[in-house]
């Protein structure tokens, strides 16, 4: 009897590589399926999500074979997010990192502040103009997290690379932007 696997959306995951990367990741995918059928159950980090799989061939199985191309996907419509300084930073100037769960979009502001704020998901409008479109409501206002880890901060971490929301808790993946001097512990 083949066990199921949890499984999480991989598509979302996908959409904000580039196709080299996705190229890259798929090639990891090949060579590890190889490697899991030959290993059995054991524990993977692939493409960001961790699984524990019950059966390391079924996992295998679930791993992409297909470069996605832009043919892949629709255009459904769009929704803004509001300008404005939201508590400790806004939308604008931000380098894309969001994270989205059911109805909310969490999403870190401006480059330099690193905050992170969580918005509706408005429906979608499919219009050609910007004006016609639907803006987000904040739900929680952008809040800087390196300020608030319990212990402080003694890595110097100043740089949200990813969101992901797992059990209910949103964990934000950070990193020290610019280290020169190699001191990371």
């Amino acid at each position: 009897m083949r066990n199921e696997i949890p499984t999480m959306n991989l598509t979302k995951k996908y959409l904000s590589l580039t196709e080299t990367r996705v190229h890259q990741r798929i090639e990891h995918g090949r060579q590890l399926r190889s490697c899991l059928k030959l290993l059995g159950s054991l524990s993977v980090a692939l493409l960001g999500v961790s699984v524990l799989p019950h059966s390391a061939s079924a996992l295998a199985e679930s791993f992409p074979t297909k470069l996605v191309t832009i043919s892949d996907f629709a255009y459904a419509g769009a929704f803004a997010l509001p300008h404005q300084e939201i508590g400790e930073s806004s939308a604008n100037w931000a380098e894309g990192i969001i994270e989205v769960d059911g109805n909310s979009l969490f999403f870190v502001g401006h480059s330099q502040k690193n905050a992170v704020a969580e918005f509706s998901i408005p429906p979608l409008v499919n219009s050609q103009s910007i004006s016609d479109l639907r803006y987000s409501e904040p739900r929680q206002a952008f809040t800087q997290l390196f300020t608030k880890v319990p212990g402080g901060n003694p890595e110097k971490l100043d740089r949200i690379v990813g969101l992901e929301v797992a059990n209910g808790k949103l964990i934000a993946n950070a990193i020290e932007y610019y280290n020169a001097a190699a001191d990371n512990k």
